[in-house]
């Protein structure tokens, strides 16, 4: 009878576990932000919206870590994740990457400092950015009181009126900003980095050909203080992927983040897996995790897909504004697109609020069913809106992965994405490299090329795992 009712019980075990890996159980809590990529601290990536194509993909810090997918089906494209951001071109670049110099004072002035007639020569001269030298990175200016009113003059070449205007700013604490004595932003009590504002028509109408004055006021209520800013103007033609998918759910596990989507005859399905097992360190340290995706057509016909997958350069920077270089190359049996900063100064950065800027961040697909390209985002989008060839112009820091193919009934493959930070941390003065290279005999190639291969296997896990823990939940 003991017999009897061990095999019952093995025979029905068995078959919770082969469902609980074909069945994704539905979580419905909404979750205050959805983990998309989750190597480590510095390669993460989330969606703070509860539709993933809502908002730009984010780092935890807040700051964008732009991640692009449309699934162009018979010629039309539908935008499931991310969100276009408007590519800027500057008029006045920030003190952190071109100099300028502006006026200050450190003592409440006149009412009327901000605006373009008001008389400032009386005013000391400074270099932006200015901050808490030695204790805050890049700071030209040292400014150690608790206050700082600056005045910067802008010289425009011509008439604004009509275009899309941005001021952009970072400050630790309190800032207000004013284009030509118009306040403009004015953040309270906060402290934030290359935060960027829109200004509104009235605003853009008084920048003129010739002089214009950008000023700013900051407030440093405690321990280190910063402040710069500059003017920007947005590219035409940089929003291409206007028309969304329609997204039907979203499903967060342990392991695992589902997302489900309408596109047009065809229904989308995408998982972000990263199998973070605790129990297997060489998996928990493989900086490498995976999109997977299933398209389903809905009404039985053949139709022509591509998915198309774009990804910034803010990946490998701390700021947009740095110079990065991007490259495409094959290895093993791997298409691969990489990107990193040209200046790799290896766990050179310290402070709050930063983010990994050496090191590479790579995508990779299966070479024979993978097309991949770097460039302009203008042009890599384009180009994939207009045909489905697209090459590299290597003009242009974005990289892409595109994957065509026909679907009748149901397709599915998947992109993997990673990060190789060379050295993951500084002990006694010493650089270390991650646990996964400890010996320095592996590479990040070899890291993907395991990850490709035993993904059937590690998907199987997640479901399994995902479905045990929600069960004893």
């Amino acid at each position: 009878m003991k017999l009897k009712l061990l095999i019952a019980t093995a025979i029905v075990c068995q078959s919770v576990s082969s469902f609980a890996q074909k069945q994704v159980l539905k979580n419905d809590l909404r979750a205050p932000a959805y983990p998309l990529v989750t190597i480590d601290p510095n390669t993460s990536a989330w969606s703070y919206s509860n539709e993933l194509n809502a908002d730009v993909v984010r780092h935890w810090t807040g700051k964008s870590f732009p991640l692009l997918g449309v699934l162009k089906v018979d010629g039309k494209s539908y935008r499931f994740l991310g969100k276009e951001e408007a590519e800027l071109l500057p008029l006045a670049r920030m003190g952190e990457h071109a100099a300028w110099t502006g006026s200050y004072v450190v003592n409440e002035p006149a009412s009327d400092w901000m605006k373009s007639s008001f008389d400032a020569r009386q005013w000391k001269t400074g270099a932006a950015p200015f901050g808490t030298k030695d204790k805050e990175p890049n700071v030209e200016t040292d400014w150690q009181e608790p206050k700082i009113w600056v005045r910067r003059e802008v010289e425009l070449s011509e008439d604004l009126t009509g275009k899309s205007v941005y001021i952009e700013f970072t400050h630790d604490d309190d800032a207000i900003l004013y284009v030509n004595g118009i306040e403009v932003a004015n953040t309270g009590n906060s402290t934030g980095k290359n935060s960027r504002v829109k200004l509104p028509d009235h605003v853009v109408k008084t920048l003129k050909k010739g002089k214009n004055i950008l000023a700013g006021y900051c407030y440093n209520r405690v321990a280190n203080g910063y402040f710069d800013f500059g003017l920007f103007t947005e590219k035409d033609g940089s929003i291409q992927f206007d028309n969304e998918a329609k997204q039907i759910a979203s499903n967060v596990q342990a392991t695992q983040t589902h997302y489900s989507f309408n596109c047009g005859p065809v229904d989308l399905n995408i998982t972000f897996t990263a199998p973070m097992f605790l129990d297997k360190l060489d998996l928990m340290a493989r900086p490498v995790n995976y999109l997977s995706y299933t398209v389903h057509a809905k009404d039985g016909k053949k139709h022509q897909v591509q998915l198309y997958l774009e990804a910034a350069p803010n990946w490998a920077l701390n700021s947009p504004l740095q110079d990065a270089a991007s490259s495409s190359f094959v290895s093993g049996n791997l298409q691969f697109v990489k990107t990193g900063s040209k200046s790799q100064q290896v766990l050179g950065r310290k402070g709050d609020d930063l983010r990994i800027d050496w090191g590479y961040f790579y995508m990779a697909g299966t070479k024979s069913k993978t097309k991949s390209a770097v460039g302009s985002s203008h042009q890599l989008r384009s180009n994939f809106l207009k045909s489905e060839n697209s090459s590299s112009s290597n003009v242009g820091q974005q990289l892409a992965l595109m994957q065509t193919f026909d679907v009748s009934s149901s397709y599915q493959d998947k992109i993997l994405l990673g990060y190789d930070d060379l050295y993951s941390i500084q002990y006694f003065g010493q650089n270390l490299r991650p646990y996964w290279n400890t010996n320095g005999n592996s590479s990040i190639e070899k890291q993907f090329e395991l990850a490709d291969k035993e993904y059937t296997a590690l998907k199987k896990a997640a479901d399994k795992f995902d479905a045990e823990l929600w069960g004893t939940a």
